[in-house]
């Protein structure tokens, strides 16, 4: 049973036990030996101590295996986390005790204690002065958890609750933290909606692109000809984007009152919902979580993308220039039109807001049995506002225009018949300018945040003796008052030595 201990001679306790060397089990007075005094009292247990067990009060409060020191020749316990005070020996783990007799399920003379190194429990049975390795309690007949279930009872509406419930923000959250932390077998729903988001603006329409520029008048044989070609025309601006709608807010959770009879296997709910709850759990038991948490508000809308510029047009191109019939140079070509400019983009749209985070429901628990409030969570805190989201992106700025190209230079005249000067073609006209891109419109303004919701109320109610209790929580325990015993007492409490916590006196 034991992997540290191992029986010795009885006879004398001071060599009672060594460390295992031959697999024996440990024996009852070897077993008390590495006890300290401190953990068994003989005036709890009813028994008298065997004259071989006196010789255990010189180790007062240790929970240590004895060691030999060769340099005194006594009996030495050192603590496991110790490698420097003598003697140098492996290091130990001990023995510790659960508790006597009734208090642990056990008769009156018996100890149950634990063994660290094997990971089990033992008893003692002092007044037959023997170890019992079989653990010979009953077992309570552990419950099968049960699958969570929602009771469904409809919108809850505001009720006009009889005491001034709690509202204190530490306490609606530490109440709403630990709801959530434990296993839940029912859930009274009564949880604001969450809302819906805000509706998207529309993208803004785009532009139209700008006309093109005409192509210059060559006309008839350089009479009254306007060879430039005609600049292009600018695109249009593109729309603004929509604005994006407001989030809904977050409904208010409901509200309740609850009154507790039954037990934990049918725990009986009346008042304003009337329901059984039965609750299951092999380790702890599972809980009723009365759910009236706000709503959480809607996100907003996001804003519309403004509508991008229209391009702007192609210049015209520039007409070829005069060619005579005599003997004259050529015209030059007529210059080309400048391209048009881009327009600029439209201005995206705003943003809508979050939508408001939903109120905390309001709660009162009663019951003639305060052991039935331990049974039941609520949460009652406000839901999330909705978020605030980014305004519409501006409209992308239109395209410039080309320029048109300049027209080529007319052909020179024919020779003079007699041998006269030759003549020359004109000149290329010029190229017209590009035109400037459009700028990018504005982005929309940014939304905000939803406000936060205001929490709910509890109050846990308790009649007994003809008086009402109410509190805002179940208990506030608080240690008023506790001693410290020394396990190996050298004056000195050092890092991760062990103590002993006794005389814990404890407000409620």
């Amino acid at each position: 049973m034991f992997s540290q201990w191992t029986s010795g001679d009885v006879s004398n306790p001071e060599t009672a036990f060594t460390f295992p060397t031959n697999g024996r089990k440990a024996s009852y007075i070897s077993t008390i030996l590495c006890l300290p005094t401190a953990f068994y009292f003989n005036a709890l247990t009813g028994t008298i101590l065997l004259g071989d067990l006196v010789k255990q009060r010189r180790f007062p409060g240790s929970v240590l295996l004895p060691l030999n020191s060769p340099s005194s020749g006594e009996m030495l316990r050192r603590p496991a986390h110790d490698r420097f005070r003598p003697p140098y020996g492996e290091a130990v783990e001990y023995l510790t005790s659960i508790g006597y007799g009734s208090e642990v399920g056990l008769p009156d003379g018996m100890q149950e204690v634990y063994d660290p190194c094997s990971k089990k429990s033992l008893i003692l049975d002092h007044s037959n002065s023997k170890i019992i390795t079989e653990d010979f309690r009953p077992r309570p007949a552990s419950k099968s958890y049960t699958q969570p279930i929602f009771i469904p009872l409809g919108p809850a509406k505001a009720i006009k609750m009889p005491f001034e419930l709690c509202t204190q923000v530490s306490i609606i959250r530490a109440a709403s933290e630990r709801a959530r932390s434990k296993p839940i077998g029912c859930t009274l729903p009564l949880r604001g909606l969450d809302a819906h988001i805000g509706v998207s603006g529309g993208a803004g329409t785009p532009g139209c692109d700008g006309a093109n520029g005409l192509k210059g008048d060559g006309g008839f044989l350089g009479i009254g000809a306007k060879r430039n070609g005609k600049s292009g025309r600018s695109g249009t601006p593109g729309s603004r984007g929509g604005n994006g709608g407001r989030g809904e807010n977050g409904s208010k959770g409901g509200d309740v009152i609850l009154i507790l009879s039954g037990s934990a296997d049918e725990l009986q709910v009346g008042g304003t919902k009337e329901f059984k709850a039965h609750l299951g759990g092999t380790k702890s038991d599972q809980i009723l979580l009365v759910d009236c948490h706000g709503g959480n508000g809607g996100r907003g809308g996001y804003g519309g993308k403004g509508g991008n510029g229209g391009n702007g047009g192609k210049g015209g191109n520039g007409v070829k220039g005069d060619s005579p019939l005599g003997p004259q140079d050529g015209g030059n070509g007529g210059n080309g039109g400048n391209g048009g400019d881009g327009a600029t983009g439209g201005q995206g749209g705003n943003a809508g807001d979050g939508g408001d985070a939903g109120y905390g429901g309001n709660c009162l628990v009663q019951t003639d049995d305060a052991r039935l409030l331990m049974l039941v969570e609520v949460d009652c805190m406000h839901g999330k506002p909705g978020a605030g989201v980014k305004g519409g992106n501006g409209g992308v700025g239109g395209k410039p225009g080309i320029g048109g190209q300049g027209g080529p230079g007319g052909d020179g005249g024919a020779y003079d018949a007699n041998g006269g000067q030759r003549t020359y073609a004109g000149y290329r006209g010029h190229d017209g300018q590009n035109g400037d891109r459009g700028r990018t419109g504005p982005s929309g303004l940014d939304s905000r945040d939803g406000k936060n919701g205001i929490n709910g109320g509890i109050l846990w109610v308790v009649k007994s003796g003809g008086k009402i209790w109410k509190s805002g929580s179940r208990y506030d325990a608080r240690v008023e008052s506790f001693k410290v015993i020394p396990t190996f007492n050298d004056g000195i409490f050092e890092p991760n030595e062990r103590i002993i916590v006794s005389g814990m006196t404890i407000h409620s």
